[in-house]
């Protein structure tokens, strides 16, 4: 098990929508988000580059962008059957479609290194954990790194040592076992208050705090809207650093009791897996743009200026963006609206499409989902 267990009830987020990596230019920054009746919508940048979103059902997308990268067209396939509307259940639907090769041999080896570097992660926080409820088992002596993960025979010998504790919990022992397989995932993201061992969310924050760093810096020398653009990403990051740290320590604090913990996740206590679950919506959409900026560190200004543009529009959408959302309907007299630009050009940023699609599969290497 590799991200958050889909059969858990879902979470809703501080915003509930979250970034689609897709590689279409025009769908850049389209978000997903779950409707009240089942299933899901997207929210698409305004085409024409102003304010606000087109509001359509995934199937409506061709109405829109005639011309879907394979990848774009496997993704919205996924997107119509998943049922786990969190950002884990985002990251699964991403990284199987890359892991086709849709966006290019390189994106999909770089899928399987991600996938195989956070199964790692997950049996190492597994095993930390297993430690810690060994010592409130009162079996404190526990090397964790003697207990083999592919071991057949582990789920036995942690039963038999963890029966009475299970009973001690209300819990049955199978239960108990399923249950820290499951909090493992949460630990891997999230780490531990008093453990060398860095968490997944703790890596894109330090990550963030370099973007806002290396924006403002960039800002200092450059033209007034770009600067402004720079800065003000810059204080976004700045702002989820805050709030993402918050979270982080809120859900760290719960390991700090155990036993505890462990009545509460088996409970389903609802407050419990949104405080796990917070700083995964916190970041949401930041990794992509991290990854746009740092590929473009070496480019020249003109190009950085582009990007920064696309950088903004990944950025997850603020509350007050989402009070303000303009619903649109796409209909034809949307669509036959046109303006001359040299072939192959996206007239938004002066960008080449083939360079723009270059940029995204290696973009999908990087972030590998």
């Amino acid at each position: 098990m590799s991200e958050a267990d889909p059969k858990r009830p879902a979470v809703a987020g501080p915003n509930r929508n979250l970034v689609l990596p897709f590689t279409t230019p025009l769908l850049a920054g389209t978000r997903v988000r779950p409707k009240g009746e089942g299933g899901f919508e997207l929210l698409v940048p305004n085409p024409a580059g102003g304010r606000g979103f087109y509001v359509l059902d995934p199937a409506a997308v061709p109405l829109l962008c005639h011309r879907l990268t394979l990848h774009d067209q496997l993704l919205l396939e996924e997107l119509a059957v998943l049922q786990d509307s969190t950002p884990a259940g985002i990251r699964r639907a991403a990284r199987k479609v890359a892991l086709t090769g849709a966006a290019g041999r390189d994106a999909a080896e770089a899928a399987r290194r991600t996938a195989d570097r956070e199964e790692a992660r997950v049996q190492l926080a597994e095993l930390l954990l297993v430690s810690r409820v060994l010592a409130a088992a009162g079996i404190p002596d526990f090397d964790p790194y003697t207990l083999d993960p592919s071991d057949g025979s582990r789920r036995a010998w942690l039963k038999a040592r963890l029966a009475g504790f299970a009973h001690s919990l209300g819990i049955e022992a199978n239960a108990l076992i399923d249950d820290l397989a499951e909090l493992a995932v949460h630990v891997a993201a999230v780490g531990f208050p008093d453990e060398k061992f860095t968490g997944r969310h703790e890596e894109t924050v330090k990550r963030l705090e370099r973007l806002a760093c290396d924006l403002e810096r960039w800002a200092a020398v450059e033209s007034e809207e770009g600067a402004a653009r720079a800065r003000r990403i810059a204080e976004r990051a700045r702002a989820t650093v805050a709030e993402a740290r918050k979270a982080l320590a809120a859900a760290r604090a719960l390991f700090a009791d155990i036993p505890a913990l462990l009545r509460r996740w088996h409970a389903g206590e609802r407050e419990v897996r949104e405080s796990l679950l917070l700083c995964d919506w916190l970041l949401d959409g930041w990794i992509e743009a991290c990854s746009l900026w740092e590929a473009a560190s070496r480019e020249p200004r003109p190009h950085q200026r582009a990007i920064l543009e696309q950088v903004e529009r990944v950025l997850p959408l603020t509350r007050e963006e989402i009070a303000q959302e303009e619903r649109r309907i796409v209909d034809e007299q949307d669509l036959l609206r046109r303006r001359a630009v040299r072939l192959y050009e996206d007239w938004r940023s002066g960008i080449q499409v083939d360079e723009w699609l270059v940029r995204r599969e290696r973009l999908r290497a990087g972030a590998a989902a």
